[in-house]
């Protein structure tokens, strides 16, 4: 256990926090957003929020939600917000409008991750442009050991399109997940170094 005073002095020291969720748990979302206000109180708003719940995609309408270009039923009919959005993540969204912090959406869209997924390399060499910028420019691949803290972890979760144990998953959908979340993590370290990036997952 540690006092949430002690926390918040610590984590404002680091580059990024990363707060992991069980996506339905009102209380977690709540404590999130406590996290986002104290963490940009101690960092004198220097912070960025990144969401998993938002695709890269959805970036520009998301930004121009943000700087006031847009209303937010327009924000919301394009960014495809999870069903949950309102209740769990309108709150902080608003405090980050509010206090001009940016919101980075940090995940694959469904579409592609299903198509490097099903088609590995040769499907990912085959991507238009625009679709290959939404994709982290180099892929790493997870160890077994890795593997097997998430099999543990996801068990009922529903099927991940985990291979065996001894083949490659490079293109394994929670890989893509894990290299695009944490690619935009980097991204927005390299623009803004002084910012602490908060990443919620």
């Amino acid at each position: 256990e540690v006092r949430w005073s002690e926390a918040i002095r610590q984590l404002s020291r680091a580059d990024a926090v990363f707060l992991g969720e069980t996506h339905l748990d009102r209380l977690t979302h709540e404590a999130e957003l406590a996290f986002l206000q104290d963490l940009s109180a101690a960092r004198g708003g220097r912070v960025a929020l990144a969401l998993e719940m938002f695709e890269r995609d959805v970036q520009p309408i998301l930004d121009q939600y943000l700087s006031g270009n847009c209303t937010e039923a327009e924000f919301l009919a394009q960014a495809r917000p999870w069903p949950n959005y309102r209740t769990d993540y309108r709150p902080m969204v608003e405090f980050a409008k509010a206090h001009g912090i940016p919101v980075i959406a940090s995940n694959l869209p469904a579409d592609l991750r299903r198509t490097l997924a099903r088609g590995g390399a040769s499907a990912l060499a085959a991507l238009e442009p625009a679709q290959r910028a939404l994709v982290p420019e180099r892929l790493i691949e997870n160890p077994p050991e890795y593997w097997q803290r998430v099999e543990q972890a996801t068990l009922g979760h529903g099927a991940l399109g985990m291979g065996g144990a001894t083949e490659s998953r490079l293109f394994d959908g929670q890989n893509l997940w894990d290299n695009t979340m944490s690619d935009s993590v980097a991204r927005a370290l390299i623009a803004q170094p002084d910012r602490l990036v908060v990443h919620v997952n």
